[in-house]
């Protein structure tokens, strides 16, 4: 088991500085499992742009998506935008198939 790292905020450290996010939510749907790069092309980002991303599994009724509290842990990291209008999200996906997840983003 790797030792997780704890760093300690000193009065000499930057303060944090908080921001209300402007932009509207989006979202991505897409079907998975394990660890790999979710990838959205016209995402309206840039290198400079904040983004604030979280992921739900996704179930289906008549009425259509909805989140729903699985059984597998979803967790999504090293959200990346690019110059090249595009953001990459790193996801994993503790399950052994497939699921289907959402994962709601806004950009800043």
């Amino acid at each position: 088991m790797e030792e997780m790292q704890v760093v300690e905020l000193t009065e000499d450290a930057a303060p944090l500085e908080t921001q209300e996010l402007a932009g509207p939510i989006r979202a991505m749907s897409g079907r998975g499992h394990g660890q790999f790069w979710a990838v959205l092309s016209n995402a309206g980002v840039n290198r400079h742009s904040r983004v604030l991303a979280s992921i739900t599994e996704i179930g289906f009724d008549g009425g259509g998506a909805f989140p729903v509290k699985g059984l597998a842990r979803c967790e999504v990291s090293n959200v990346v935008p690019t110059d090249g209008n595009q953001l990459n999200c790193w996801v994993n996906i503790g399950w052994q198939t497939d699921l289907a997840y959402r994962i709601y983003f806004t950009v800043e």
